[in-house]
């Protein structure tokens, strides 16, 4: 339809040449079709820096950073011509700086490509989610981080999705949070902190000489850490720099912390306003439980309503239910307003072979040179059984006066092999719980 020919259209409609209301059904079918594939079609807008051929199809030479440069132009030409398209852009992904090339001779260039970036967000009048892709913090002119630092302050931007980027030092992270200041979703995925010390006096000095102001920060709700090695001294400074309010979050999600130091200080701070709290991964519950080891204290989670806990092993050997209970059997409030428990269980159940010698009458005439001693057949894989009561004690646990907020639990089960797990056996285990009224699945 691209190349239909606008002779052959109008002879199309020709015969609607004198049926004004045909015509105008027409027109209008035609404009809302217009606005309904523009407002798809410009709502992403990805500015990845691309790698670059040395040679363009009129095979002359010039600078890839040159062609990065002219598209981003045109762009910027685009949106300066069609105040519409300006309207329907939402959503803009942008990062590999390392692309941009920071040798002396090109500087003037990624400069250029700075103020242009620049250019093109101004014109971007709704713009909600940004998402930031491989961008090393450190290779960044002092232009082209300004220019990241104003695109996260732009009013309209309500989330910021963070992935794969690298940070020379914590005062610089806190820095580029500290700009994000309106926003309400804020994720950081895979953050790399090339100096995570903050125990040298200069580092704080540093931190602390750093003027974050006072700016109103309770806008953030949804907080997402996954895959970054935040210390918990650096939970501290978010909150006392007035980088993050951890206390008007209502969703917390840390996959992937490993630090146990790190969620239980993340809780303290966050969990007042806290209704909804993922933990995935969590150190807590990947060994036998150990009272002399405390969980995390969902005490300090006063409003919690929904919780995901994922990354669950089972074995033969190890059952999380008792680390589970020991997290809950910490609430002491009289009502506790948790409404729906997820948990996500990984069963790995190995199998081993036992080698037995065949008896004497077995062994055929051919291989009557051979001593029986010398012949060995593996039996069928035998495996231990799941302990499926273990699981009693989590029943046990969430029937208690506290959770009559419970209104369902649903474990999800991974096994390794077909046929590992009897989910008839591990419902019966929350036998009491289901007859409270509480929605127990097992799938």
């Amino acid at each position: 339809m691209r190349d239909f020919p606008q002779e052959l259209v109008d002879q199309v409609v020709e015969f609607l040449h004198d049926d004004v209301d045909s015509l105008r059904h027409c027109r209008l079918v035609c404009h809302a079709w217009d606005n309904s594939s523009s407002t798809h079609l410009f709502r992403s807008l990805n500015l990845l820096v691309s790698a670059s051929s040395s040679l363009q199809n009129n095979c002359e030479v010039t600078s890839p950073m040159d062609r990065k440069l002219a598209k981003l132009k045109t762009l910027l030409a685009l949106l300066k011509t069609s105040t519409t398209i300006q309207h329907y852009v939402r959503k803009v992904t942008f990062g590999r700086t390392s692309l941009l090339a920071v040798e002396d001779p090109v500087l003037y260039e990624q400069a250029e490509y700075a103020r242009t970036l620049t250019s093109v967000f101004a014109h971007l009048h709704r713009l909600s989610d940004l998402f930031f892709r491989e961008i090393d913090w450190s290779t960044l002119v002092g232009v082209l981080r300004t220019c990241i630092l104003n695109i996260c302050q732009t009013p309209t931007v309500q989330n910021i999705d963070i992935w794969n980027c690298q940070f020379p030092s914590i005062p610089t992270l806190l820095n580029f949070l500290y700009s994000c200041k309106g926003v309400q979703t804020l994720r950081l995925t895979h953050i790399r902190i090339l100096n995570l010390s903050l125990n040298t006096d200069r580092e704080m000095d540093e931190v602390n000489a750093t003027d974050f102001g006072h700016q109103d920060r309770d806008t953030l709700r949804s907080l997402t850490i996954d895959s970054v090695p935040i210390p918990p001294k650096l939970y501290a400074l978010l909150g006392m720099k007035g980088v993050i309010d951890f206390t008007r979050l209502s969703k917390l999600c840390l996959n992937n912390v490993t630090d146990a130091a790190t969620i239980r200080e993340c809780l303290e701070r966050s969990g007042k306003s806290l209704e909804h709290l993922e933990l995935r991964t969590s150190p807590f519950y990947r060994k036998p439980h150990d009272p002399s080891t405390p969980g995390p204290d969902l005490s300090h989670c006063p409003n919690l309503r929904h919780l995901r806990i994922s990354g669950l092993q089972w074995t033969p050997t190890l059952c999380p239910a008792e680390s589970l209970s020991a997290t809950f059997a910490n609430i002491n409030a009289s009502a506790y307003p948790l409404e729906s428990l997820h948990l996500f269980v990984t069963v790995i159940k190995p199998r081993t072979f036992i080698f037995t010698q065949p008896s004497s009458a077995s062994l055929s005439a051919s291989d009557s040179t051979q001593t029986s001693d010398s012949i060995i057949e593996p039996s069928a894989p035998v495996s231990k059984d799941l302990n499926y009561g273990a699981w009693s004690i989590l029943d046990s646990t969430l029937v208690q006066p506290q959770f009559t907020c419970l209104k369902s639990m649903h474990i999800r089960i991974t096994p390794l092999r077909a046929g590992d797990v009897d989910l008839s056996r591990l419902s019966e285990a929350f036998r009491t719980i289901h007859k409270s009224g509480v929605d127990v699945q097992c799938t």
